[in-house]
């Protein structure tokens, strides 16, 4: 049976599980760094940043990382992944509605990602 994905806000206590996240995808240890670094530092500035954690059973498994640009009234999404055992049951779909929520709380003309081009 398939728990309910929830979102919340983030919490320093959930730095480990993003860590988790990463290392089971696979992410190379400086890019995991990032990614902790900027859960922390994204949380303090909530006007600019919206940063998300997908629960299971109170459990972590995934996270978003948006970002409110006000010179071109965009938001790019900075960062998402979820746990390999909760991919494909909603919890990324969770995230990115969560973030188009963020996007219109500051009446942003839209919400975009950028990725490399050799990303699978």
């Amino acid at each position: 049976m398939e728990s309910a994905i929830t979102i919340a806000d983030y919490l320093l206590e959930y730095q480990p599980a993003i860590r988790n996240i990463l290392t089971k995808i696979g992410w190379a240890e400086q890019y995991i760094d990032a990614m902790e670094n900027a859960g922390n530092v994204f949380s303090k500035d909530p006007e600019t940043y919206g940063v998300y954690l997908a629960l299971a059973s109170g459990d972590a498994v995934g996270f978003l990382y948006v970002q409110y640009y006000a010179w071109n009234q965009l938001c790019q999404i900075q960062g998402l992944a979820v746990s390999p055992e909760f991919q494909r049951q909603g919890a990324a779909s969770a995230l990115v509605a969560r973030a188009e929520v963020f996007a219109r709380s500051k009446k942003a003309r839209g919400i975009y990602v950028d990725t490399p081009t050799k990303q699978e």
